[in-house]
């Protein structure tokens, strides 16, 4: 290590402690540490590599006055502003999204709900609105179109006949009557019901669909 008439090369790691330990005095040779760091190289290597702040010890002093003091106020204070109207614009941005997104939600289960009733309609109402079945508490759970209606059975246990409409024997024993409803990917499937029940149970199936 190179070395000055006035001081020999220090212990920087020891000379620095009391850098980050508030607790502990500045050495009384300190002043001539820093007088030592102009003319010693490796000095400066070691001592800025431990502690970098020194590097501003080779800055001239400026004087701040209150004209100074001021200006750097108000640039912290505008940048405060910019960062707060930023926060503000971004949680609109968030709860407008939100909005969207709520409203669309409604808008997808109101087209569902109102698709499931029509279904549900269609799948429990007669075929056809003069039509008359011997029996009032006969339920009808589905008709299956094309199919033998030696296959149908009737709930109240009488056979079939062509007076009466197809239905499923008992309830989950059967495939389920898949109607195709908007696009060529929605599925409406309409389950048989038991005897009694006056409500089918009906699920509308799309892939596409986004909720």
């Amino acid at each position: 290590m190179g070395g000055s008439e006035m001081m020999r090369c220090p212990d920087w790691k020891a000379l620095l402690e009391h850098r980050f330990d508030s607790t502990l005095e500045e050495p009384e040779d300190w002043h001539l540490a820093l007088e030592h760091l102009q003319h010693c190289e490796s000095c400066r290597i070691e001592a800025y590599g431990l502690d970098p702040s020194l590097l501003f010890q080779d800055l001239p002093e400026v004087e701040v006055g209150d004209a100074d003091i001021l200006q750097m106020q108000q640039a912290v204070a505008t940048l405060r502003q910019g960062m707060e109207l930023a926060q503000r614009d971004s949680a609109h941005t968030v709860e407008r999204r939100s909005r969207r997104f709520g409203f669309a939600r409604i808008a997808a289960t109101l087209a569902i709900t109102a698709g499931l009733s029509a279904a549900a309609v269609g799948f429990l109402g007669p075929k056809d609105p003069t039509e008359e079945f011997t029996d009032p508490d006969q339920q009808v759970a589905t008709r299956l179109e094309g199919a033998d209606l030696d296959q149908a059975v009737a709930l109240s246990g009488t056979e079939a006949s062509p007076s009466l409409p197809a239905v499923l024997p008992a309830r989950w024993q059967d495939a389920p009557v898949v109607e195709e409803v908007g696009g060529p990917s929605t599925r409406v499937y309409s389950y048989p019901t038991a005897p009694g029940e006056k409500i089918a149970l009906v699920m509308v199936i799309d892939p596409d669909l986004d909720v």
